[in-house]
């Protein structure tokens, strides 16, 4: 069985290029939430589809990718960002776990994570769609 950190590892860049972009029903929607300023760990960010968008929308965004070229991407993509910070880490381990190997000014406080794709890789049993 493939390790699922390397799932799209060959597709990173089609997964960039054709994946398509949150509503930005659900970004006003977050936003709720999430009120401005705010830091926002965006948990298996990929290529960073909902990085950007948050980004776009005023957030720092601490992106946590294991996929080395889905990360790569990303990097690629939001260099430009001044509130963009990539880390490499899994959605299985803590806050204190993934940023203790980082640096950013000090203390870095997430104050809210993302996790919206989480539940669509899960067993299709238990309603989770397999790709």
């Amino acid at each position: 069985m493939q390790d699922p950190t390397r799932r799209f590892s060959d597709r990173a860049s089609y997964y960039a290029k054709f994946r398509p972009t949150y509503p930005e029903e659900l970004l006003a929607y977050l936003r709720g939430f999430f009120p401005l300023p705010a830091v926002v760990a965006d948990i298996g960010s990929g290529t960073g589809i909902l990085t950007r968008q948050l980004l776009d929308h005023g957030y720092i965004v601490y992106a946590v990718e294991p996929n080395e070229p889905m990360r790569a991407e990303a990097e690629r993509a939001l260099k430009t960002y001044s509130g963009f910070h990539s880390v490499i880490g899994r959605a299985e381990a803590t806050a204190e776990q993934i940023f203790a190997k980082y640096e950013y000014d000090g203390k870095v406080t997430v104050e809210y994570e993302t996790k919206l794709y989480l539940g669509r890789w899960g067993k299709k049993e238990e309603g989770g769609r397999r790709n």
